[in-house]
């Protein structure tokens, strides 16, 4: 062992140089800006522990702005964003737009997606306050919702046409979703009220987000993930607990959705 570690370590002006596996790893820093899909399941601390399973192990330090049923036109309207910009270097910042786009109509009871004007609004004046910080800005495309699935290419144009404009990144979650719905249609995504994401849901999301950030595959990442639990209100509490748990088929099932599909937008 101590020949082994001698090969490994050289001196260099009196300083003791560690190999590159050992080197400490600079955290890349992501801040989410949107509401209850992403603080339910705990969003970003999936992803930190997703990252914190691969090897070498990868650092994500990250932050939301959230609040449930929010626009991003009211959030930025409300300063907290501006004040989390301005408070914290981050490498990236991740815009999420209210699920519908901003509710408009209901039909049969099912909420339809509106106008998407509002929203390519709001991502206008917030981006290039984001890219003044030195961030680059991430566009998390959503899903539709349960029962009313065929409404995905209306999200998906909404994310893609304001992203393709800005120059901005498009992180296909609501494509991932729909691709594992399809592979298999009872796979539970959405909870009871056929909007919000299951741990699974948020855990595909993760693997997604994974992928765009790295350009690696998250196959063979953790299956299960501890971290704080956060209420169906937003409501951060101070215990530690299980954000999710998968079998190791479900969760490579996942994975593999989660990479194909971000390979497949990127050849777009």
């Amino acid at each position: 062992m101590m020949t082994t570690r001698r090969n490994f370590l050289k001196q260099s002006s009196g300083a003791l140089l560690l190999p590159f596996f050992l080197q400490p790893q600079k955290p890349t820093r992501v801040l989410f800006i949107g509401n209850s899909y992403t603080y339910f399941n705990n969003l970003p601390q999936l992803l930190s522990g997703l990252a914190a399973s691969a090897k070498p192990p990868r650092m994500i330090e990250t932050d939301m702005v959230t609040a449930g049923g929010a626009t991003l036109k009211l959030l930025w309207s409300g300063g907290k964003p501006q004040a989390a910009l301005a408070g914290s270097k981050w490498d990236y910042v991740v815009l999420q737009e209210q699920s519908t786009l901003g509710l408009t109509r209901v039909v049969d009871g099912i909420p339809q997606i509106g106008d998407p004007k509002n929203f390519h609004d709001a991502v206008r004046l917030i981006d290039p306050e984001i890219k003044k910080t030195g961030a680059k800005p991430l566009l998390y495309m959503t899903w539709a919702r349960k029962d009313s699935s065929d409404k995905q290419p209306l999200l998906t144009d909404a994310y893609q046409s304001i992203g393709k404009e800005l120059g901005d990144t498009v992180v296909p979650v609501g494509l991932a979703w729909q691709a594992a719905l399809k592979a298999r249609p009872g796979f539970e995504l959405h909870v009871a009220d056929k909007s919000h994401p299951t741990p699974a849901g948020s855990y595909l999301a993760a693997c997604v987000f994974y992928a765009t950030l790295f350009g690696k595959s998250p196959e063979g990442l953790a299956a299960r993930i501890t971290g704080t639990i956060i209420d169906h209100t937003g409501k951060v509490g101070d215990s530690q607990g299980e954000l999710v748990t998968l079998s190791k088929e479900d969760a490579a099932f996942l994975q593999k959705i989660a990479w194909d599909t971000v390979q497949t937008s990127q050849r777009q």
